[in-house]
């Protein structure tokens, strides 16, 4: 942080020259400039909240109770105020304890009485973001000892009210040391402890409150919290009485609806014998859930581009070969430009070729199926189906498989559009799946379809115009069995008496950096 150095004057005066005086003073405030630039940092900072299994019993663990030993806990930064249920009074909060105003690296918290000290996701969060890289977190942890969701209410609610003055002071303390942040994520894990009443309203009142940290910082510091994510921790016991189903029902389904709310399950981790807390590893386990959320969620909005073609390259309609693509089947009767459509860019392919297509391929490589399996992935495509049909896949043969369990040759995953009825568009995923058929009119418009791969799983969700439409498909469930090389592919489609023609924007494969 920022050195102060302060210079005395004695009785004892000696003649210095004023040259020498202002020789020293410039010296002086280079070396304090070098300091400061050198210390300065941007802190990625995570809000946690919640009740007990926030906060973190160490009940019933005996001598397992502590987290062990990380190298990310010296290089977490972290800033904590625990709450005692006792308190309900907004002007009157009774402590378990804090961190004094100041920042701290990654330790457990003060106890009391049979939990000798509290610690919860903090640990398995910052570590697993560690070891992904990530460096300058802060945790800002301000837990409650139980209690319902109305505690966490704007104005009347204790814990809201404590916790953005806590946040207010942890931000002041990184601004006044010359450091910058951004607010990167809340997590909220609470609700063992509603009633009937805070139940029916586990939605509104979480999105109410994310609203009220949001807006809260971003009128201090504006802009800082802009692109704040949150993941709602699945509360404790989730199935036991109709109170917590309900909060967890409705938590579920606020995240479903809100492309900046998360949430992550813990139905099948194991609680201690009280039933209702979970131990060590369960919050280790939480901890590392929570993080790779966020992580999933960078790779969403902060995507590396793998293979991909895309029309909105800043300059007019630029060709699929000049982005790594080769043109394949060069047949008659097939028209290959680009065009600007109203506005958009885009490839256009038109075939009125009744024995074959021209397609645009791009290689890929054993290593990029690997990153792929490794991070997670993100097929995109956006594109326009005037007439006909049109088709766009990657495919991985068995020999380049990192992963995912091929048991063919080969397989292909992707889109098959069919414009029918005139103006309505059919989408299949692979081969001959059941098929989604958009509105009446869809066909006329560019549409955006996404399989999201999540890490080291067979499981994907499909996205059509950024709306979730299935989730949890496997991946060898939507797949075709294929002979194909290891490739990128997209193209418009070629049957008898009918003229293909496809407008594509976009055509890409991302994974996490």
């Amino acid at each position: 942080m920022s050195e102060h150095c302060c210079i005395r004057q004695t009785s004892e005066k000696k003649a210095i020259t004023t040259e020498m005086v202002f020789l020293r003073a410039i010296a002086f405030i280079v070396i304090l400039a070098g300091a400061s630039l050198s210390q300065a940092k941007c802190f990625d900072i995570y809000i946690l909240t919640g009740q007990s299994n926030s906060l973190g019993t160490t009940e019933l663990e005996g001598t397992a109770s502590a987290p062990g030993t990380h190298p990310a806990d010296v290089h977490t930064a972290f800033y904590w105020s625990n709450v005692a249920p006792s308190s309900s009074d907004p002007n009157n909060i009774t402590l378990y304890g804090d961190s004094a105003g100041s920042l701290t690296k990654l330790i457990m918290q003060q106890g009391d009485g049979v939990n000798p000290n509290f610690w919860g996701p903090e640990f398995g969060f910052s570590r697993k973001l560690f070891e992904a890289g990530r460096s300058n977190v802060l945790v800002i942890k301000v837990s409650r000892g139980g209690g319902g969701n109305r505690h966490w209410l704007p104005t009347t609610g204790h814990m809201t009210n404590h916790l953005l003055k806590q946040i207010d002071i942890a931000l002041a303390s990184i601004r006044n040391s010359g450091d910058t942040f951004k607010i990167k994520g809340l997590m909220y894990l609470q609700g063992e402890s509603n009633n009937d009443d805070e139940a029916a309203l586990a939605d509104t009142r979480l999105q109410t409150l994310v609203d009220c940290v949001q807006s809260h910082i971003n009128a201090d510091y504006p802009g800082t919290a802009t692109s704040m994510y949150t993941v709602v921790g699945e509360l404790a016991s989730s199935k036991a009485g109709a109170t917590r189903v309900k909060t967890t029902a409705l938590q579920n389904s606020l995240a479903r609806g809100k492309s900046k709310v998360g949430f992550c399950e813990t139905n099948d981790l194991p609680l201690k014998s009280d039933a209702i807390h979970f131990g060590r590893d369960a919050k280790l386990e939480i901890g590392r859930r929570f993080a790779d959320a966020f992580i999933s969620r960078e790779w969403v909005e902060n995507p590396l581009l793998i293979a991909g073609y895309s029309a909105n390259q800043g300059v007019a309609s630029p060709h699929p070969v000049a982005q790594g693509f080769s043109q394949k089947g060069n047949v008659t009767g097939v028209v290959m430009e680009g065009i600007a459509d109203s506005g958009t860019l885009a490839w256009r392919i038109r075939s009125d070729n009744q024995r074959g297509n021209t397609e645009y391929r791009r290689t890929l490589t054993p290593i990029e199926f690997q990153r792929m399996l490794a991070r997670g992935w993100k097929f995109k495509v956006r594109t326009k189906v005037l007439s006909g049909s049109g088709s766009v896949c990657w495919s991985i043969t068995k020999s380049s498989d990192p992963g995912w369990s091929i048991a063919n040759s080969g397989i292909e995953i992707g889109f098959h559009f069919t414009r029918i009825n005139d103006a309505e568009l059919e989408v299949r995923i692979g081969g001959n799946k059941p098929a989604i058929n958009l509105v009446v009119g869809s066909a006329d418009q560019y549409h955006s379809f996404e399989l999201r791969g999540k890490r080291l799983s067979n499981q994907i969700d499909l996205y059509i115009d950024g709306q979730l439409r299935r989730d949890e498909i496997n991946l060898q469930k939507i797949s075709e069995v294929s002979s194909s090389a290891d490739a990128l592919v997209f193209s418009c489609g070629s049957k008898d008496d009918v003229a293909s023609e496809v407008y594509w924007n976009e055509v890409s494969i991302f994974v996490l950096d």
